[in-house]
């Protein structure tokens, strides 16, 4: 029975150890794994629609950039699992030259125990002994030897059912690694393949470059359009902010509170990281902060938020409890919502409908409004954070995973 419980935990022990290390990469694996799906499914439904355009280059750019981490957490994987193996073989390696030591040790026990194998021999050692004392110290000689000849063979056995689990554990171990490096080269011609795409596409696009800097223009008009109507907004109300905090000065009178109160924001301020998605599932296809263009050559883009990819039909969804402080529509751009959550503000465009009105309290998760579908099936979110009249990078405060 002990044989077997020793047995069990060295063929187990490799797998909890290898686990440990590369649970994870197996993490990150699962997330992007997710995330390539979702973009998958975007650009199937997009089909032919969506086809050469800057929004399936957004798309297949943001696959590609999750496929090349996809890559970088295989090789993290087999690189535990080569450090795995090299312990492995080490402790094999050690139990071999222990085994071979003690097997040494054990033969030499037995060549001297077969001096006296027969009980008559063994008698006339005994008998002939000087003494009492003696002849009870070779008894108990004869006793001793017998019990270290048992314990050194059960010692033996242990040893040699380590070792068969260790070599066990090593040959699974290698199976993974094989298993782990035919999914990384899968995923390399995958990647491969992708990149073909994208440049196909590129060049496809690169025809189009009067239409694309056309687009571009409107998009960069729609855009300080609403960055205009968001400044004068919160603007606006830290004018009444400071104008309440004057007059409660002079009145001695205690500071009246905003609709959200003071406290809200120094809540959201403890969310960076935390915060929820503002859709249910999504794609990042254009992150915060000037970035050149993927067609037109030397033409940079600056973005006051994060562009998120969505099925038809998605809706925004509050990502922090607050009070609607505008509904706002630029002409081109359908509609944006810009919830107030103390001094922080988080807006939300390019909502076909919306389902609140200024004024009106939300909480966290609440529907907001639908996102406007985008030619190929596909809805398109402009989310933005705001402190004061500071733009943040969204992706700060969201979390980890949408």
């Amino acid at each position: 029975m002990k044989r077997a419980f020793y047995l069990l935990a060295f063929l187990v022990m490799p797998l909890l150890v290898f686990g440990q290390a590369g649970s994870s990469a197996r993490q990150r694996m699962e997330i992007l794994a997710v995330r390539i799906a979702t973009t998958e499914r975007l650009l199937e439904k997009s089909g032919a629609e969506l086809e050469a355009s800057v929004a399936a280059l957004e798309l297949l750019g943001a696959q590609i950039a999750d496929r090349e981490a996809m890559i970088g957490a295989y090789n993290d994987e087999v690189l535990q699992i080569n450090i795995q193996m090299e312990q492995a073989r080490g402790a094999i390696a050690q139990l071999q030259g222990e085994i071979e030591s003690q097997r040494a040790e054990y033969a030499a026990l037995i060549v001297q125990a077969s001096r006296y194998d027969h009980s008559h021999d063994k008698l006339l050692f005994i008998l002939s002994a000087e003494s009492f004392n003696q002849a009870y110290a070779r008894m108990l000689y004869f006793s001793q030897l017998a019990e270290y000849r048992q314990r050194q063979a059960e010692l033996l056995l242990r040893k040699r059912a380590e070792l068969n689990a260790k070599l066990g554990g090593l040959a699974l171990l290698s199976h993974q690694k094989e298993r782990l490096m035919e999914e990384r080269r899968q995923e390399a011609e995958r990647l491969r393949q992708q990149r073909q795409r994208q440049e196909t596409m590129q060049a496809e696009l690169v025809r189009r470059v009067a239409e694309l800097r056309r687009a571009l223009e409107a998009q960069k008009a729609e855009a300080e359009g609403l960055d205009r109507a968001v400044v004068e907004r919160i603007a606006e109300e830290l004018r009444r902010m400071a104008e309440a905090a004057e007059q409660a000065s002079a009145s001695s009178a205690p500071l009246p509170s905003l609709p959200t109160s003071a406290a809200a924001g120094a809540d959201f301020g403890e969310q960076r990281g935390r915060l929820p998605w503002p859709v249910q599932r999504g794609v990042v296809s254009g992150r915060f902060g000037v970035s050149e263009h993927p067609v037109l050559a030397g033409i940079f883009v600056a973005n006051n938020g994060i562009d998120i990819r969505a099925e038809a039909g998605a809706q925004a969804r509050a990502v922090f409890a607050g009070r609607v402080s505008d509904v706002v529509a630029v002409p081109g751009a359908n509609k944006a919502i810009l919830l107030a959550h103390g001094e922080f503000y988080t807006l939300y465009s390019n909502l076909s409908a919306v389902s609140v009105v200024k004024g009106q309290q939300v909480a966290p998760g609440h529907i907001l409004g639908t996102i406007h579908a985008e030619p190929g099936d596909n809805s398109l979110l402009k989310f933005q954070v705001w402190h004061r009249q500071e733009k943040l990078d969204p992706l700060l405060w969201l979390a980890p995973v949408p």
